[in-house]
């Protein structure tokens, strides 16, 4: 399963997960607010019966009290817990409790909303012995709207209709969840459509900017050597060293784009000086190491080419800090750049340039061990010398034709990491590629 469908499946769980408890939590809330209307009428007719019997009178007189309490009495059996009655001031002036809730008289008065809190409208929801229970707070007022006391009445919601609620909020909840997940379903193969046709743009855009890197490296490559296999060679070498580190902090797209415009600031430097037979005059030799600078400048611009800036700037960096143009050192080199540099040297020792054979394999592979921890990044020379061999029979005879089709073939199989910015699984990158001086002072890479 891919990233894509890892994704969407997670996003649909996670919308199902949202939609049912948003939807239950708004059914309940609509629920609850019914409830609180029904309990509000209710507290609400008894401030009426108690208003008729003492006819505006303030405070209520002891006879209307009384009368109410009969009335309150009956009016408990069948809807409430606890009835109350305040004077102005806020002093207990009468209370009604229910049979059944005697025993627990003092626990219940003790959810209560404190008459000193509150003594305008209000409600108050609490739980007590596992029930949930509703305190409704009403004004009293004579018949010119004068207040003249409170009424608090608690009612107990009816396990009937919190057992429905409960059924009702779980088939909102179910409803929810399928409807959301009908919706995924109906979506999900259109969405994959979707996302195959710009997978497939973006895989096509990427291999067709590695192709035109490809083409302007051997470009330079071609004027700098007359043949671009030095460009296909070292990237070649550049994806089995990376392969072979399978560190998640190299970026195997940065390497490869900058394997192939490493030199790309060759194109600014003189056929003069480029193509000099002889050795370089200091004045000359600043000025081809400029090269580095005018290829950062080539492919500043570009997003694409802007991966590959690590290795042409840093490519003629030493691990001792000797090299140029910033003078790193160690660790401080990014990775792309010192595993670049170890295929470089080892492909200018093992090729025929015009001023020097080639040197045979086992005398490179002692010149890169000498230069371990000097100019290059030991940890990485070790690792090549497992592989050099091998890649060397591989890749160093082969015809630039032959170089060509081994690396389109490995990217064509790996093409998906090349437009995604997410981590490579270094397994899933496995695979074939298909199958002078004796020092590296003064070679010109």
């Amino acid at each position: 399963m891919d990233t894509f469908h890892r994704s969407f499946i997670r996003r649909i769980a996670l919308a199902c997960i949202l939609i049912s408890a948003l939807t239950g939590l708004a059914g309940l809330l609509l629920e609850m607010v019914k409830m609180d209307r029904m309990a509000e009428s209710l507290a609400r007719a008894e401030v009426a019966r108690l208003t008729a019997l003492h006819e505006g009178s303030e405070p209520p007189p002891p006879e209307a009290l009384g009368q109410w309490q009969e009335i309150a009495s009956r009016s408990l059996k069948e809807n409430g817990l606890l009835l109350r009655v305040y004077g102005p001031q806020g002093d207990l002036a009468m209370e009604s409790c229910a049979p059944a809730m005697l025993p627990f008289a003092r626990q219940l008065r003790a959810k209560l909303m404190p008459i000193e809190r509150n003594r305008g409208a209000g409600m108050h929801r609490f739980v007590l012995d596992g029930r949930p229970m509703v305190q409704v707070r009403q004004p009293l007022a004579d018949s010119h709207g004068r207040p003249t006391g409170i009424l608090d009445a608690v009612y107990l919601l009816d396990p009937n209709a919190v057992a429905l609620l409960k059924g009702y909020i779980q088939r909102l909840s179910l409803a929810a969840l399928l409807s959301t997940l009908a919706t995924g379903a109906v979506l999900y193969p259109l969405l994959l459509s979707l996302h195959r046709r710009a997978r497939k743009f973006s895989e096509d855009l990427a291999s067709a900017n590695l192709e035109l890197a490809s083409v302007l490296g051997s470009a330079i490559a071609q004027r700098d050597s007359g043949t671009g296999s030095h460009n296909f060679r070292v990237t070649l070498y550049a994806i089995q060293l990376g392969l072979e580190v399978e560190d998640p902090a190299l970026d195997m797209r940065a390497l490869i784009l900058g394997a192939f415009l490493h030199d790309v600031g060759k194109i600014g430097i003189h056929d003069a000086i480029l193509l000099k037979p002889g050795p370089l005059t200091a004045e000359e030799r600043m000025v081809m190491c400029s090269h580095v600078e005018r290829g950062v400048a080539i492919i500043e611009s570009s997003n694409w080419l802007h991966l590959a800036r690590n290795v042409i700037e840093c490519h003629h960096e030493r691990f001792d800090g000797a090299g140029y143009p910033r003078g790193l050192s160690g660790r401080n080199i990014p990775l792309e750049a010192r595993v670049f540099a170890i295929v470089d040297a080892f492909d200018a020792l093992t090729s025929a340039r015009p001023y020097k054979p080639p040197i045979p394999l086992p005398e490179v592979l002692t010149i890169l061990d000498q230069e371990a921890g000097r100019h290059f990044d030991p940890d990485l020379v070790a690792r090549f010398g497992r592989i050099a061999a091998k890649a060397f029979r591989d890749i160093g005879g082969a015809a630039e034709v032959e170089l060509q089709a081994r690396l389109k073939a490995w990217v064509d199989q790996h093409r998906s990491f090349l437009h995604t910015d997410q981590s490579v699984t270094w397994k899933s990158l496995a695979g074939p590629l298909v199958s002078g001086p004796k020092t590296l002072e003064g070679l010109p890479w």
